[in-house]
């Protein structure tokens, strides 16, 4: 009789959910207010522009306030709090594009697009990561572009790629934008201004930097689409089912295309140029943009023409399906509810900021990246970032013998690069919402990260090297 085989499979665990990883880093986060000593700076409220500033020089300790369990989950409480403005910012612009997916106009408009371009689907790749591109890099309201994912995942998927695509070419074009600022006011704005430069100066360089990294991430996300499209099984996410997400080819070939559809289609338009206009000239925030969608998911409801209580089954069903990607924004703010609670975020800043004026400048500006994109994992809102971390910054740049203009940009590079892998970042947040374990991508970005984060490295060199300025 032969002897039985038995053959041991290796086990493999589970990838853990996106809250249980939020989860864990706020535990870390608690650890860390007993280890690390208490201590603030002192802030100050710029008259100019209303924000809270922190006070360079003033560090000082204060008592320790070490943060126990219980009080961490009264922290991650907090932390909704905190985020409420970009929770429900999040949530209502995601009903409005559920709505337009539930329209039919966004298959309508993929059928048109199809069309026009010929049936050679790997041109409409560029054209939204340029437009997305073009988002971020101007306005910066990337939190907008989260209710987009479902739509353009499922077009990705609809025209034989894979939902991978469709997640790069909103989000990956999106912060790709936001990390080349050009004149983005909620980054780039505050942190010149806090360093007492022109506002928006050095654009040109900055664009210069914009072509140069939109043309890798743009190319990158290409080579891929195309290997999926020769063969699926090399897709990172082909063993997972996104039929919640995806358009069949049929839901392409019946969708219609009338003066309805390019209407709803219409007012996606507008809500994009809004963002921008209200964003840059008009100071628009959160309520305006909240105004500002609500309004045209409303106007899509009737132009499809849904009566009253349509639209408000509308929207229940749309929320249901944003709710994921809201709760994981408000848990990740709870990381830094516990740090401040504990009084340790001000430390980590302060002790973090000491080697770099011992540094050659070449090597402080690279060290001050370093830094930033340290930070990113606390602070993970930019403009938070920008009015705690540069006035701190601002001063350091004049001993390491850098410019301010080169600072600004050490912390736009850090702010920005680090969004995409941090999971107290965005990361978490899109690939949520795309259905997407996180472990995937990090698979897909690993190689275009290496290749981003050196060109980050190489500019920054440059404009040390320049002393890119005006100062």
């Amino acid at each position: 009789m032969e002897a039985a085989v038995t053959i041991k499979k290796k086990k493999k665990f589970p990838e853990p959910h996106a809250y249980v990883m939020l989860f864990l880093v706020i535990c870390l986060a608690m650890v860390l207010t007993w280890v690390i000593p208490a201590g603030n700076f002192d802030r100050t409220v710029d008259e100019a522009t209303g924000r809270t500033l922190v006070v360079p020089g003033t560090y000082h300790h204060v008592e320790d306030t070490p943060v126990n369990p219980i009080e961490m989950i009264t922290c991650i409480f907090k932390g909704f709090e905190n985020a409420a403005q970009t929770v429900f910012f999040t949530f209502f612009v995601f009903v409005y594009i559920n709505t337009i997916f539930k329209t039919g106009a966004f298959a309508g408009a993929l059928k048109a697009l199809m069309r026009l371009t010929k049936g050679k689907t790997h041109l409409i790749i560029p054209v939204f990561m340029i437009f997305f591109l073009i988002l971020g890099t101007t306005s910066g309201t990337v939190e907008a572009t989260y209710g987009m994912i479902p739509a353009f995942v499922g077009m990705a998927i609809a025209m034989g790629y894979d939902a991978m695509v469709g997640l790069c070419m909103v989000e990956l074009a999106v912060f790709t934008g936001f990390t080349c600022s050009t004149m983005n006011p909620f980054t780039i704005g505050i942190a010149q201004q806090v360093s007492e430069l022109p506002l928006f100066s050095g654009m040109g360089f900055r664009f210069i930097i914009l072509l140069v990294t939109g043309f890798v991430v743009i190319a990158y996300t290409m080579r891929y689409a195309a290997k999926i499209k020769a063969d699926p099984t090399r897709s990172v996410v082909a063993d997972i089912d996104f039929s919640n997400l995806g358009m069949s080819h049929s839901d392409i070939e019946n969708a219609r295309w009338t003066w309805r559809e390019a209407c709803i289609i219409g007012t996606f338009g507008i809500s994009v140029a809004g963002m921008v206009v209200g964003s840059i000239w008009l100071g628009w925030g959160t309520y305006q943009y909240v105004t500002l969608f609500t309004c045209m998911m409303l106007l899509c409801g009737i132009i499809h023409g849904w009566n009253a209580n349509q639209i408000a089954a509308n929207f229940v069903e749309s929320a249901q399906a944003g709710l994921f990607g809201c709760f994981v924004i408000g848990l990740s703010r709870g990381v830094l509810m516990v740090l401040e609670a504990g009084n340790i975020t001000d430390s980590i800043i302060y002790y973090l900021s000491l080697p770099l004026s011992a540094m050659p400048k070449w090597l402080g500006a690279q060290a001050m990246f370093f830094m930033q994109m340290f930070i990113d994992f606390l602070i993970p809102s930019g403009s938070g970032q920008a009015a705690t971390t540069m006035p701190i910054m601002a001063p350091l740049t004049d001993i390491v013998g850098i410019t301010r203009q080169t600072g600004v940009l050490c912390f736009q590079f850090g702010d920005g690069w680090s969004n995409l892998l941090w999971p107290t970042g965005n990361a978490i947040v899109f690939c949520g919402i795309a259905g997407v374990p996180l472990s995937r991508w990090f698979k897909f970005w690993w190689k275009l990260a290496i290749m981003t984060f050196l060109l980050c490295m190489i500019f920054i060199f440059i404009a040390t090297m320049m002393d890119y300025g005006p100062f």
